[in-house]
């Protein structure tokens, strides 16, 4: 994640500045009035200080190196690590499998096939479940996976097959509508701890603010996180 500290007159001119330079992606951090320094501060009016940040790989065409956020890095790191653990034991799985089944002739082959599919299972059903995913839907997801899973020895086949049913159980994401009785319109941001609810909730809220001139209002029920309310109210005042 890239930092960044922008001035302008008034917020929409600092606003306008993030958005021609990070793009329609960035959020605000933070926003304050500042004097200039030197004597020109002076005689002169406050200006409105703004920090934005933005993921560092949405900015490629910038050159300039900025701090990294470590906190985000980590987070990230360890996603990306429970993401692909599945697949590594799987790759590993398949593998000894595969160089134990080649040897054998057709017919006890075919039966290792079978063997194999449960063992495929066994590690899927392990994983989903190490990965918090409830025992009942990990077993419905394990039970309609082994009617193709003799089908399916690849484990980039494998790995497609799981992550399309997974969609199929969750359904097409929809976009946000508006009602049509001009009464307000309530959307719930709900979450574990670091999912990305309130950047998300804080880009949703611009897009409507800026773009379709709505007015909007942020309410949280967050008062346990360090500092979530103080977070709010900054979007809330761009």
């Amino acid at each position: 994640m890239k930092i960044r500290r922008y001035f302008g007159k008034d917020p929409q001119e600092a606003i306008q500045k993030i958005r021609a330079e990070l793009g329609r992606d960035a959020i605000i951090l933070n926003t304050r009035k500042v004097k200039k320094k030197g004597l020109a501060g002076l005689f002169s009016k406050p200006v409105v200080e703004v920090l934005a940040a933005i993921d560092e790989y949405d900015t490629g065409e910038t050159n300039e190196r900025e701090k990294t956020v470590p906190g985000s890095v980590k987070k990230i790191s360890e996603l990306e690590n429970k993401i692909n653990s599945m697949q590594d034991m799987l790759s590993k799985l398949f593998r000894h499998f595969g160089e134990t089944t080649d040897k054998k002739p057709e017919e006890p082959r075919l039966k290792a096939d079978t063997k194999n599919a449960v063992s495929y299972s066994q590690v899927l059903h392990r994983n989903l479940t190490c990965n918090d995913i409830d025992e009942y839907f990990a077993r419905t997801i394990i039970n309609e996976l082994k009617k193709k899973m003799d089908e399916k020895r690849d484990v980039n086949e494998c790995a497609v097959l799981l992550s399309n049913y997974i969609c199929e159980i969750l359904g097409s994401p929809e976009t946000i509508r508006l009602r049509d009785d001009g009464k307000p319109t309530t959307v719930l941001f709900i979450g574990p701890t670091g999912v990305g609810k309130t950047t998300t909730l804080a880009k949703i809220a611009a897009n409507y603010s800026l773009n379709y001139r709505k007015e909007v209002a942020l309410v949280t029920t967050d008062t346990y996180r360090i500092a979530a309310v103080e977070q709010l109210k900054t979007y809330a005042d761009i």
